[in-house]
């Protein structure tokens, strides 16, 4: 019985057992006990892959997806992974925080696309909750936080509001503890493109597609509805998120002393000492650049 089911159970216990109480009282003034129906357990989740299996299909080439007029096939299949996810998060005790997070994530793309900017913000609080490590969570979504903000907003110029709101938090942000994972948000705003993000797919996914004639795991789905969020919005916004991560990162800047200029030491070839073998493992080494410096079988 879902878990609807029971909370309309429950009411319905609760009015009759009233109503009895109230019969008891007026014809022998002896208390009935109410007895409401026991929660129902849930099986437990230790991992993901102890979840039920889901399924979906698409008719179309995986790039074409994102073309205007398949916006409609779209949507049909973020509203079929929202429902799938929402269903096992109610049906199972998922204690597996990562597999949790996973889905509060493809929630969060679906909400994107749905343009349900609120809702998005919701579920990125949910994420950063389950997140242990503090840069990832101080860092998680930022991006799509500043967008969706700006987008609620309704503001004219959407892009310089969300530049502001991305420039407030990242100077809010513990730069000793966030700095790696603003140099790799960095990097990923430069070489982000439309046309690397489709490859991708029509070289990881379509192939899939192809032999399975259409058919997709959930994992394969949920990637081609978060792709979504890169192609409509980051992808557009990447230079004004590029611009806002080297600004903090420059700002931040400390020149450290070369600690390897001192430890440095020349071997004169006509120095009194003691030939050593060294060895190095490394398939790219020039031996040639060595010359006699390289020792041959048999000298060791």
């Amino acid at each position: 019985m879902s878990r609807r089911l029971w909370a309309v159970c429950g009411v319905v216990v609760l009015l009759s057992s009233q109503w009895m109480v109230g019969c008891s009282e007026e014809s022998s003034n002896k208390s009935v006990e109410r007895v409401g129906p026991s929660p129902v357990e849930r099986p437990i989740i230790n991992k993901k892959d102890d979840l039920p299996r889901h399924s979906y299909h698409l008719a179309i080439p995986a790039v074409d997806l994102y073309l205007p007029e398949n916006r409609a096939l779209l949507l049909a299949l973020a509203a079929q992974l929202r429902t799938d996810i929402e269903s096992d998060l109610v049906s199972y005790d998922i204690q597996d925080s990562s597999t949790r997070q996973d889905f509060y994530a493809d929630l969060g793309s679906v909400a994107l696309l749905q343009q349900r900017w609120q809702d998005y913000l919701d579920i990125l609080e949910q994420r950063r909750e389950l997140e242990s490590q503090q840069a990832n969570k101080l860092t998680m979504g930022l991006e799509g936080e500043a967008i969706a903000r700006a987008k609620l907003a309704q503001m004219e110029d959407s892009n310089a509001y969300a530049r502001a709101f991305l420039d407030q938090r990242l100077a809010e942000l513990p730069y000793a503890v966030v700095q790696d994972n603003l140099k790799r948000s960095k990097g990923r705003s430069e070489i982000l493109s439309r046309a690397l993000v489709l490859g991708s797919i029509e070289s990881g996914v379509q192939p899939v597609l192809d032999n399975t004639d259409g058919a997709m795991s959930y994992d394969i789905a949920a990637r081609l509805v978060g792709a979504t969020f890169t192609l409509d919005y980051y992808i557009p916004a990447a230079t004004m998120i590029n611009e806002a991560y080297a600004q903090v990162i420059a700002a931040n800047k400390i020149d450290k002393q070369d600690i390897w200029e001192a430890r440095k030491v020349v071997l004169a070839a006509d120095a009194e000492a003691s030939p050593t073998i060294i060895s190095v493992w490394d398939s790219g080494v020039d031996t040639q650049l060595f010359c006699a410096a390289v020792a041959a079988v048999g000298q060791w």
